[in-house]
C-alpha cells in the first residue's frame, strides 16, 4: 500500500545556522583583542612597578652621596683648622676656599641631575598611566562589545532552536497522519472489505463488487486526499448506502 497524501512542513535553518557561525567568530575574535588589551595592561604594571623600584634606588642613592658629600666637607673644614693653628692663627691654608666649594658644588651637580632623572622618570610615569587609561576604556568598549555580542549569539541561538523544534513538530505531525491513514486503511478495510491492487498497469481499491483505477495527476494537492476517500467510498458502496438512507430517511420525513 502507498503511503497516504498528506501535508509536509518544510523550515530551513542553514541560513541563520550561517549567521550564526559568522557572530560566534566574531565575538571569539573580539575575546582575543580583550586578552592582547589585557596582556598589555600587565605590561604596563610591571614597567610603572619598575620604574617605582628605580626612582627609591635614585633617591636612596642621593641620600647616600649628599651624606659622604657632607661628611667630606666637614673633614676638610677641619684639616683646615688645623693648619690654621701651626701656621697663624689669621691665616688661612692655601687653597683652602676651593677645596671647601668644590664637595658643595659636586653634591649641587648630583642633586640637580637627580632631580632631572626624577623629572623624566615621572614624565614617562604619566604618560604610561594615561596609555594605561586608554587601555583601560577600550577594554570597557572591549566588554560592552563582548556583551552585545553573547546577546545576539543567544537571541540566533534561541531562533535556531525554534526553528528546529519547528521542523520536529512539523515530522511528527507528518508521521501522525501517516499513522491515521494506515489506521482509516485497515478499517475501511475490515468493514468493507476493499484491498489495495496492482495488476496489469491498473493501480487502485479493489471491493468485492466494484474495481477502480486511480489517477490523481490533474488535481491539486489539496483535493488529493478527498478525492482519494470519496473514491474508496464508491468502491465499497459506502456512497450508495448513504444515500438510500438519506431517501428513506426523507421519505419518513426525518430530513
Amino acid at each position: 500500500m502507498p503511503e497516504q497524501p498528506s501535508f509536509i512542513l518544510h523550515q530551513d535553518v542553514a541560513g541563520v545556522s550561517a549567521e550564526v557561525e559568522q557572530e560566534v567568530e566574531d565575538a571569539l575574535r573580539d575575546l582575543t583583542d580583550v586578552a592582547e588589551v589585557r596582556s598589555l595592561l600587565q605590561n604596563v604594571t610591571r614597567l610603572k612597578s619598575g620604574l617605582k623600584e628605580v626612582i627609591a634606588a635614585s633617591t636612596s642613592s642621593s641620600s647616600a652621596s649628599s651624606g659622604i658629600n657632607f661628611n667630606g666637607h666637614c673633614s676638610s673644614s677641619s684639616s683646615a683648622q688645623a693648619g690654621g693653628n701651626i701656621t697663624s692663627s689669621s691665616s688661612t691654608f692655601p687653597g683652602g676656599p676651593t677645596e671647601h666649594q668644590a664637595p658643595g658644588a659636586a653634591s649641587d651637580a648630583d642633586k640637580s641631575m637627580w632631580t632631572e632623572a626624577e623629572k623624566r622618570l615621572q614624565s614617562r610615569v604619566l604618560e604610561l598611566q594615561r596609555q594605561k587609561a586608554d587601555l583601560h576604556e577600550h577594554v570597557l568598549n572591549l566588554n560592552s562589545r563582548e556583551h552585545d555580542l553573547r546577546l545576539e549569539v543567544d537571541a540566533a541561538r534561541r531562533e535556531v532552536y525554534t526553528s528546529r523544534e519547528g521542523a520536529r513538530s512539523a515530522g511528527a505531525e507528518l508521521r501522525w497522519r501517516k499513522f491515521l491513514g494506515r489506521k482509516k486503511y485497515q478499517l475501511y478495510k475490515t468493514a468493507t472489505g476493499i484491498r489495495w491492487a496492482d495488476t496489469g498497469g491498473a493501480r487502485g481499491y479493489i471491493s468485492l463488487e466494484h474495481v477502480s483505477a486511480f489517477d490523481f495527476s490533474h488535481l491539486p494537492e489539496d483535493d488529493v486526499s478527498e478525492a482519494l476517500w470519496t473514491k474508496i467510498e464508491h468502491c465499497a458502496g459506502l456512497m450508495d448506502q448513504d444515500r438510500n438512507a438519506a431517501g428513506r430517511n426523507k421519505n419518513d420525513g426525518l430530513i
